[in-house]
């Protein structure tokens, strides 16, 4: 059945990982792949043990920040967050993504005057990017701006980063039937891709 599909599709990541720590442990891209498929599977502090040691084996790869500062958002730790961010910045200043990614750190912890302005930031970096359009519409609601937020939202482009953004935005801001599409797109996912769950959970 589907449950079984899925908890299979789980394993076979698990089994990727664990392969590719085994020829490589001391691979940063290994450990941070390990942390993004444990976070998948809502195993978040273990998530964040596996950033922390891709981060100490080599503090310059950028994606490891990236990925750590979603799974410290969720376990709320702010200070580390912070800390993070600094580091990523620092080491990956014109990268659109990178300020998306700290914009949707912030406005989780209700920073919401910063989370404007990186979102900003993020735009004037990549004007057409999917998570630029996506992070500064949930800014532009959460900082009360709900047509310009709407707007913005229903030109982003539609990936698994931003799909939970663009719905919550959507749905805020009264286009339920922007909302309701956007959810039918991602129901196929349903149970095997978080953000899919997130998606139709905003709505």
């Amino acid at each position: 059945g589907f449950a079984t599909l899925v908890a299979r599709t789980q394993a076979l990541r698990f089994a990727a990982i664990d392969h590719a720590l085994r020829l490589d442990s001391l691979g940063a891209e290994a450990h941070a792949a390990s942390g993004l498929i444990l976070a998948m599977d809502g195993r978040w502090k273990d998530a964040w043990a596996e950033y922390q040691r891709a981060i100490e084996l080599d503090p310059n790869y950028a994606i490891s920040y990236r990925l750590a500062l979603s799974t410290l958002a969720v376990l709320g730790q702010e200070a580390d967050a912070a800390s993070a961010t600094r580091a990523l910045v620092e080491r990956d200043p014109l990268s659109p993504v990178t300020f998306a990614v700290v914009a949707m750190t912030q406005l989780s912890f209700g920073r919401r005057d910063e989370a404007l302005g990186t979102a900003k930031r993020a735009l004037e970096l990549d004007a057409a990017g999917a998570m630029p359009r996506a992070m500064l519409a949930s800014a532009l609601l959460a900082a009360g701006e709900r047509d310009s937020a709407r707007a913005l939202a229903a030109i982003a482009g539609r990936t698994p980063n931003t799909t939970p953004w663009i719905a919550w935005v959507l749905a805020t801001t009264g286009d339920r039937e922007g909302a309701a599409a956007l959810v039918r797109e991602v129901e196929g996912q349903r149970g095997r891709q978080a953000s899919a769950n997130i998606t139709i959970a905003a709505f």
